[in-house]
């Protein structure tokens, strides 16, 4: 009788590019293949709509994979929005199949924020079963916390005091660490009071808000330097879509996740005020890994900035310059506003889709 034939092992992805060559490179222009195959250092890619710009992050994921530099888990892949997270998602996918499913840190700055800070949740004063809690139950704690202190809160409104607070918290201010002059400007100098004794009361009812999430990473990574580590050694690359460094935790957020490998690329419009007059910003900084410099910043290793299918990208002249501030780290000029798009409206142990 004819043996039977054992099956064969099924190939690894890794093997199979070695063999077949990166058919996941091909249609790439010589920029988006740039910064696809540049994996090694911080690398900024600005773009214009229409360039390919998500594309170029996606299959920048695939070629780190394929080409064994990493495996899934040890990827953090951060976009916008939980959609913008799920489109991705599928994107690798159609790319390279099933092994998608391991990338376990793939969402957004406050899903991936929600996820580590249940796991350290008592080292800020919560439990892991903590509650986000939606807008209308922030206000109504709010409305408890100035009628406590004798304010009437018609006049000085908990929708009001919300927006500072978030505003507060996208800056990455604690109550104590909160500048006098932000704190006047509710209820005559109770600003930082009301402040503090809401974030009181939220650790009583083992509860945070939106703004929380990323505020206490940053506490978390500020204050234990094992739990930094922790997720310096769990993270071999740090890849994010449509970057905005409109919002200084995030940015802190990143930049202390990215400060041991230094192996973080950052995809963002060159059209948006943001990046168009804060490119000069950099998360991390070291020696030149050899890509082309474009416009824009000196501190990054290498900015590549995509052709334009449209005319979509600014020129020098029309990119508008950030205001002076601080940064909480260094203490570097580069503030402006911060803002947290959309409400919150929901509740949940994972951030919803912001738009």
């Amino acid at each position: 009788m004819p043996m039977s034939e054992s099956p064969l092992p099924t190939p690894r992805l890794s093997d199979l590019a070695r063999v077949r060559g990166p058919d996941y490179l091909v249609g790439l222009n010589p920029e988006q293949r740039t910064a696809v195959e540049a994996t090694e250092g911080p690398v900024l890619v600005l773009a214009g709509a229409g360039t390919g710009k998500t594309r170029v992050l996606t299959t920048r994921l695939a070629h780190i994979l394929s080409t064994g530099k990493a495996k899934p888990w040890e990827l953090l892949v951060v976009t916008f929005t939980n959609k913008a997270a799920r489109e991705m998602r599928e994107r690798i996918t159609h790319i390279i199949g099933p092994e998608a499913e391991g990338l376990r840190w793939l969402g957004t700055f406050h899903s991936v924020a929600a996820q580590i800070l249940r796991r350290h949740a008592e080292l800020v004063g919560l439990k892991s079963n903590y509650t986000i809690l939606d807008t209308d139950d922030q206000e109504r704690l709010l409305k408890q916390v100035i009628e406590a202190e004798g304010i009437d809160h018609k006049r000085w409104t908990p929708k009001t005091l919300a927006g500072l607070i978030d505003h507060w918290k996208n800056r990455g201010w604690t109550p104590d660490k909160l500048p006098p002059a932000e704190g006047a400007q509710f209820a005559n100098n109770k600003g930082q009071t009301l402040y503090r004794l809401y974030q009181d009361r939220l650790r009583v009812l083992n509860a945070c808000d939106f703004g929380d999430l990323l505020l206490h990473n940053l506490t978390l990574f500020l204050t234990q330097p094992d739990v930094l580590a922790e997720f310096h050694r769990r993270f071999r690359y740090i890849l994010v879509d449509e970057y905005q460094d409109t919002n200084v935790a995030q940015y802190l957020w990143l930049r202390l996740l990215g400060q041991a490998k230094q192996n973080v690329c950052c995809v963002g419009m060159m059209t948006s005020r943001s990046m168009a007059g804060g490119a000069r910003r950099s998360i991390i900084s070291s020696g030149s890994n050899g890509i082309s410099r474009g416009r824009g910043s000196s501190d990054w290793n290498g900015i590549i900035v995509l052709p334009a299918h449209s005319g979509s990208s600014l020129r020098p002249d029309q990119r508008q310059q950030r205001p002076p501030g601080q940064d909480p780290l260094d203490g570097t000029d580069w503030g402006r506003k911060s803002h947290c798009p959309g409400g919150l409206g929901w509740r949940g142990r994972e951030p919803p889709d912001r738009r």
